[in-house]
């Protein structure tokens, strides 16, 4: 028993050696509230995820675990009037590399590189080169602008050329599944080599894509216009794709939301690589873009395109004279609908249509006379002496002359100072282009003979003789009712307005008033006014239409992939278009269904009575029995034209360049001539414009007179079995 007490007395220690519980130390508390206030917040955390983001995350997993693919529509075709299609879609083949696919060797990777690199030309690394900037040479900001300053100098800056390695590691960091573009339109038979080389190239592919053929080139170039990548990146918020081609000129590109089509869709699920699993949920189908029918027609555009060339050619050879811009454009008077747009110099759009060909662009840069821009809507000229047909008719609507009023029509006429009305020395000539006068002369003769000093009178008047003119607010007023000052409508980019001056518009741009020589020199179309040759065949053709002006046009309609003519609206949805018996309408095959399915829009009226343009007409008409336009007359096939010439003297930056505006020598002269016929019922009406060709008469009225051969075939132009004529 003694051997156990120490051990009992061990167990009855005092209380002092222990130390003492009254409650839990305040550290550890403090450690257990962190606990419990960690947990806590997991669990708010996990409540709020689960509850208010669930949504959110849940849409962020579906975007990483869905992926949707797009089909691209089969783009819309183009027309001419006769269903001569303007533009074709054809394959083209783009060369791609799936990196997954590629061996993981990097010997046998180079391999493939180096294999591939031979065949497509395609560097295997990243190379540098010194290559032209994209902004050298660029002579004008954008289309419209008219703009014959001298070309930027070539700058050249280092261009990377990434290659195929570079590529293929930087695509396989993110979509290895996912196809990487190595080289687009490569040649068919490139693409058959890469398809039998296939087994020693894993991981590429050749894809075919549709890219836009031309057939008419350079021919419908400025009306058809071509297609390119994605200007900028806000196209995609319209639903295109980095990869897709737009419109970029002409008809391409202002009918592209039609002629695009909706693409198709289908979603997929991936894997965390981006490897395509299985097809989810229900597939949409591609829609074809509508196709296009223009008012075009291909042959008068090529009788068009002939008769300028051919008379530019023919002064050349005779005169020595290089004519190198000039326009023609033919319109149905009765319904605005534009049949020939001939500008030249003109370019081949079928160089653009894959890729850019940098040595073609740019030489068309270098060219003084812009073959890239449409002439036809965007120069902007005075119009010479055809502005006399506004003048002529505003003065007689404002009763400032009549049928019987003769006015004498000298040689030349001066124009008092009035702040010194006593003194010879300070009196402004004004000339006739017929120096030694015209003489006595109504506005029939004023008209066909164009008398300069006729129009000077009844344009801004003439004290001498008592002759209040129509004045510069007046003559405006009347020129803004003829189209000029504004843009047709036409469904081109790039359109100019033109200008029609006023006494306000001299007084802010040159800080001077409004004279009555200004107002001489509009109502002959000179001076401050300008127009396109569209604008002046808009002028004639309000003339031989009665006084109503048509918006200008070269869209006359849309038919979808069945070929059943539909309407598009504002909003661009397209419905079927029916007959009265609610029958869809096919695509029109003769000029009478044409009309069936198209509606020409009025864009104004002229404010001139009926009596008073049938004396304009009767004008342009005695123009070519008597006057200037002789040389237009088809008289002896039985039609009868009307037309107006007009030679307009210019010194624009180019001329004074090239010399041709020298102190006392004549102003270099625009050549003009519009015309209209039949006269008794007018179905066409053209006009000429001759950049620096001098004589309207000499150089415009042959070109026309060329073109209405064609178009009612006669002459040289006849039908071989029909050599007698229409």
């Amino acid at each position: 028993m003694r051997t156990a007490q120490p051990f009992v007395k061990a167990l009855e220690m005092p209380d002092v050696l222990l130390p003492s519980r009254p409650g839990v130390h305040p550290r550890l508390l403090l450690f257990y509230v962190l606990v419990v206030a960690v947990f806590a917040r997991f669990a708010w955390r996990i409540v709020y995820l689960q509850t208010s983001q669930g949504t959110a995350y849940q849409t962020m997993a579906d975007d990483n675990r869905f992926r949707t693919i797009r089909t691209t529509a089969p783009r819309g075709i183009i027309y001419d009037r006769n269903g001569l299609p303007l533009v074709r879609n054809v394959p083209s083949y783009n060369v791609s590399i799936i990196p997954a696919y590629v061996p993981d060797d990097e010997g046998q990777a180079r391999e493939v590189y180096d294999l591939l690199s031979g065949i497509t030309q395609v560097p295997v690394t990243t190379t540098v080169s010194l290559d032209p900037s994209p902004q050298s040479k660029l002579r004008f900001q954008g289309p419209g602008v008219h703009d014959l300053s001298e070309p930027s100098p070539l700058y050249l800056v280092p261009i990377q050329h990434h290659g195929i390695s570079e590529t293929v590691e930087l695509a396989s960091t993110f979509e290895p599944y996912q196809p990487v573009l190595i080289k687009a339109d490569v040649g068919r038979t490139t693409a058959q080599i890469i398809e039998e080389l296939r087994p020693w190239l894993p991981g590429v592919e050749v894809q075919v894509v549709p890219v836009r053929e031309y057939p008419a080139g350079p021919l419908m170039s400025h009306i058809v216009g071509y297609m390119g990548p994605l200007p900028d990146d806000s196209w995609l918020e319209l639903g295109y794709e980095k990869t897709d081609r737009v419109g970029y000129t002409g008809v391409e590109i202002t009918t592209e939301a039609e002629l695009s089509g909706t693409k198709g869709e289908r979603q997929i699920e991936v894997d965390v690589a981006g490897k395509p699993l299985r097809v989810v949920g229900p597939v949409r189908e591609p829609v074809a873009g509508l196709n296009v029918h223009l008012t075009m027609d291909s042959r008068l555009q090529a009788a068009a395109s002939y008769a300028l060339t051919n008379t530019i050619a023919t002064i050349d050879r005779l005169w020595g004279i290089k004519l190198e811009q000039a326009v023609v454009v033919a319109m149905d008077p009765r319904s605005g609908e534009i049949l020939a747009m001939v500008s030249i110099p003109t370019y081949d759009n079928n160089r653009f249509s894959t890729r850019i060909d940098l040595d073609y662009y740019y030489a068309l840069l270098e060219n003084t006379y812009n073959p890239l821009v449409n002439h036809a809507i965007t120069g902007q000229f005075p119009p010479g002496s055809t502005f006399k047909l506004v003048t002529a008719a505003g003065a007689l609507q404002e009763g400032v002359i009549t049928r019987r009023t003769v006015i004498v029509g000298e040689g030349i006429v001066h124009l008092k100072n009035k702040y010194a009305p006593n003194d010879p020395g300070q009196a402004q000539p004004f000339y006739c282009w017929n120096r030694e006068g015209h003489g006595p002369l109504t506005i029939l003769g004023g008209l066909a003979q164009s008398c300069n000093i006729f129009f000077y009178k009844i344009g801004g008047g003439f004290p001498d003789q008592h002759l209040e003119g129509l004045g510069e607010e007046r003559l405006a007023r009347y020129a803004e009712q003829f189209g000029f000052g504004s843009v047709t409508g036409i469904e081109l980019i790039g359109e100019a307005s033109g200008h029609v001056p006023t006494a306000r518009w001299k007084r802010l741009t040159y800080g001077e008033s409004w004279s009555t020589g200004d107002t001489y020199n509009m109502a002959t179309g000179q001076g401050f006014v300008t127009a396109t040759p569209l604008q002046v065949l808009n002028m004639a053709a309000a003339v031989a239409s009665g006084g109503t002006l048509y918006r200008s046009t070269i869209v006359h309609h849309f038919t979808d992939a069945a070929g059943n003519v539909v309407r598009v609206a504002d909003d661009g949805t397209a419905t079927p278009f029916t007959d009265a018996e609610g029958n869809l309408v096919p695509a029109p095959q003769t000029p009478e269904q044409m009309d069936r399915v198209f509606e020409p829009e009025v864009a104004g009226w002229l404010e001139v009575s009926p009596e008073n343009l049938a004396l304009v007409q009767e004008g342009m008409r005695r123009a070519v029995t008597e006057g200037t336009a002789e040389y237009a007359s088809l008289d002896e096939y039985g039609i009868h034209v009307a037309g107006k010439t007009g030679t307009a003297e210019f010194c624009d930056d180019l001329a004074i360049r090239r010399g041709w505006c020298r102190e006392g020598w004549p102003l270099p002269t625009h050549a003009w001539f519009t015309a209209y016929a039949p006269y008794e019922d007018p179905e066409i009406a053209v006009v000429a414009f001759v950049y620096n060709g001098g004589e309207g008469s000499a150089v415009a009225v042959p070109i026309v007179y060329q073109f209405l051969e064609a178009y009612f075939q006669v002459g040289r132009r006849a039908p071989s079995d029909s050599p007698g004529g229409a």
